[in-house]
């Protein structure tokens, strides 16, 4: 029996040996995703990681470096996917369909990464690592939601003045993105179409009201 066990432990080292690099990464960064998520950042050490993804702790440093190299290369990678799907909807012509598929971006991330976006999202506005990152993906975001809305503007209207007039509706659209996988998770047995129908007429009435903002201002 002792000797079937060190077969199994033999065929796992072996197994953790032979991953890509690429592969082994992601595995650590989700490892430590579901650790700060359960623990806090504070609260997990290196040793948890390595233990909970199966590898040393000196492979996690030469990977890393630290913890918070770690934890920055997870708010990395969601950054990353959160700004690379964006930006794929950039051909998208119809400006309210280009608004609400951005908007389920952030429902997505959540329901495939769903510890990663938790994480990540607490970052916002606090002292952890990596937290001025997700502030400039923000305001990256804040800028292209502004700029659609924007292209809503009625004849007459300059667009510098739209994009002053629409700017609390860009936060807007931003918080409901934001805010949707917490509302969607914390409903049990809500799924994943009928949260999208929702944030869709959420963006909807922001639309609406933007353009009534946007047809008064006309000179």
């Amino acid at each position: 029996m002792a000797k079937q066990f060190e077969e199994v432990e033999d065929a796992k080292r072996t197994t953790q040996r032979r991953l890509p690099r690429a592969q082994r990464e992601v595995q650590m960064i989700e490892a430590a995703a579901k650790l700060f998520g359960k623990k806090g950042y504070a609260a997990t050490s290196m040793d948890d990681i390595a233990e909970a993804c199966g590898v040393t702790k000196p492979m996690l440093y030469a990977y890393f470096g630290s913890k918070e190299g770690l934890y920055i290369a997870m708010i990395e990678r969601a950054a990353d996917y959160l700004r690379g799907h964006i930006a794929r909807l950039a051909p998208e012509p119809n400006i309210k369909r280009r608004i609400c598929q951005g908007l389920n971006v952030f429902l997505h991330f959540a329901h495939r990464y769903r510890d990663g976006y938790f994480v990540v999202a607490g970052s916002v506005s606090s002292s952890r690592p990596g937290s001025s990152m997700i502030d400039s993906l923000r305001q990256q975001m804040l800028a292209l939601a502004a700029n659609d809305l924007a292209s809503f503007r009625p004849e007459g209207l300059s667009k510098a003045k739209a994009l002053r007039l629409v700017e609390p509706y860009a936060h807007s659209l931003i918080a409901v993105g934001e805010s949707s996988p917490q509302w969607w998770t914390g409903n049990a047995g809500l799924d994943l179409a009928e949260s999208e129908r929702t944030v869709a007429k959420l963006a909807t009435a922001i639309i609406n009201l933007v353009r009534q903002e946007l047809k008064a201002a006309v000179p």
